[in-house]
Formats: C-alpha cells, structure tokens, sequence
C-alpha cells in the first residue's frame, strides 16, 4: 500500500512533468484507434478502392505507430530523468534499489491507464456514429 501512495502522491506533485508524456501518449493511442475505426468502418469498405484505401490506412497506422513509440520514449527519457532526483531522495531516506523500482513500476502503471482513459475520452469524442 505504501508504494501506490508514494507512486500517486509523486504523480500528483509532478502533474507538469508528467503532463508532456500524458499527451504525447493519450495522440498516440488516439490517432491509432481512430485510424483502426476507419479500416473496419463500413464507409470504406463501400468505396471502390477500399482495398487500396485499407492498404494506405494500415500502412499509415504502422508509420504513425513508429513515429509514436519514438515520440513516447524521448519524452519518457526527459520524464526519467526528472524522477532521478525523486528517487535518490528515496534513496537517502533508506528506500533500496528494489522498493525504488517497485515505486518506478506502480507509476508506469497508473500513468498507462491514465494515458488510456484520456485516450478512449477523445476517441468518443472524436468519432461520430
């Protein structure tokens, strides 16, 4: 219980820092679910071209999938390198390597599903049925 309150409580009080990672990761998911929607909609299966269409979308999404997980780990890198000073003051107060990796992986997880509900929030608000 202790780590998920040290995991939250650094969350909240590094909501800037984490707030870049947030939104680059809740785009990501975005542009890809949307285009997913677009490859099983029933609008371009109707068209003419719909498999050239479906060609082109799917290589779009794989390019904007690279494009994403590029973009993810550049501004994980700057977050990590902002939670290194977090971590050694752990550190000094007796925390070890492994409590401080425990702490390291419950954040990773409530930022994850943070980054998808905030990610389904803008898919429902971005596609119209």
């Amino acid at each position: 219980m202790l780590y998920w309150k040290l995991a939250w409580q650094s969350i909240v009080k590094n909501r800037l820092e984490y707030l870049p990672f947030m939104l680059a990761g809740s785009a990501a998911v975005t542009l890809n679910m949307v285009i997913q929607l677009l490859i099983y909609s029933k609008g371009v299966k109707k068209l003419a071209a719909n498999v050239s269409v479906i060609e082109m979308l799917t290589f779009s999404q794989i390019v904007i999938a690279i494009f994403s997980i590029i973009f993810l780990l550049y501004t994980y890198s700057f977050l990590s390198k902002r939670k290194q000073s977090e971590f050694g003051l752990f550190s000094i107060l007796g925390l070890q390597k492994v409590d401080l990796i425990k702490i390291s992986w419950r954040q990773q997880f409530i930022s994850f599903w943070q980054l998808l509900f905030l990610a389904s929030l803008l898919v429902l608000c971005s596609v119209k049925y």
